[in-house]
């Protein structure tokens, strides 16, 4: 019996020993990648997508062809990732968290059209490169007309942001902030419309002021919606 127990243990910790390794390995596989995106990110924020080649970002990682094949193969990936990794995914997060906060309808909208005028700041802190919003911008604008994969991630990251404005909205309805006889959809769509039509007014215009422009927006709107 104590052999028996033994050999069983002996068997657990093998077991436990090569689950750690495991673990290890995709951890390790999972930071060589993200060390990739965050190189081709600043690559790209430097030069513009179509202003480095893929040789050119393999170099700055330090790795050998072979091993930055087995993550990546073309240039078109790796925009993919980045604007999933830095853009759509930071919005999806934030956005959450904006909706889960105890606040009015009214600030909540504030604070979701902050998110854009802020992501910047917060992207800065996570590379070693202090982010050029308008060159971040430009190169989103660039990925969508370049790459499937972005395009039609932005569609899904649209449709989110959309349903988390319309929940807004409802909210600000029942809680007696907005009109009861607004078109709920309607809201939504002048919301999302506005939020764009800043950004590409201001990625073209050098002199135009992103936060103060979009809390001008914001405020429009919330005057006109509520009660």
């Amino acid at each position: 019996q104590f052999a028996s127990r033994a050999a069983h243990s002996s068997k657990a910790t093998i077991t436990r020993s090569k689950l750690l390794l495991t673990r290890k390995r995709k951890s390790n596989k999972m930071d060589t990648r993200d060390k990739i995106i965050e190189t081709a990110f600043i690559g790209f924020l430097e030069n513009g997508y179509d202003n480095i080649s893929l040789n050119e970002i393999v170099k700055r990682t330090g790795m050998t062809k072979g091993a930055f094949y087995y993550y990546f193969t073309n240039k078109e990936q790796l925009i993919s990732e980045t604007v999933e990794k830095y853009l759509h995914s930071f919005i999806s997060a934030y956005g959450d968290s904006v909706i889960a906060s105890d606040i009015s309808a009214k600030d909540t909208l504030f604070a979701m059209s902050d998110l854009f005028a802020n992501m910047f700041g917060v992207v800065s802190g996570q590379i070693d490169l202090q982010v050029d919003a308008r060159r971040f911008y430009s190169l989103f604008i660039s990925a969508l007309s370049l790459n499937k994969g972005v395009n039609q991630s932005n569609i899904i990251t649209q449709a989110d942001l959309k349903n988390k404005v319309r929940m807004v909205i409802v909210k600000g309805i029942q809680n007696g902030e907005f009109k009861q006889e607004l078109d709920v959809e309607e809201i939504v769509f002048i919301f999302t419309s506005m939020l764009h039509g800043i950004l590409f007014d201001w990625v073209n215009d050098e002199k135009m002021e992103l936060s103060p422009s979009l809390k001008k927006g914001i405020t429009a709107l919330v005057n006109l919606i509520s009660t």
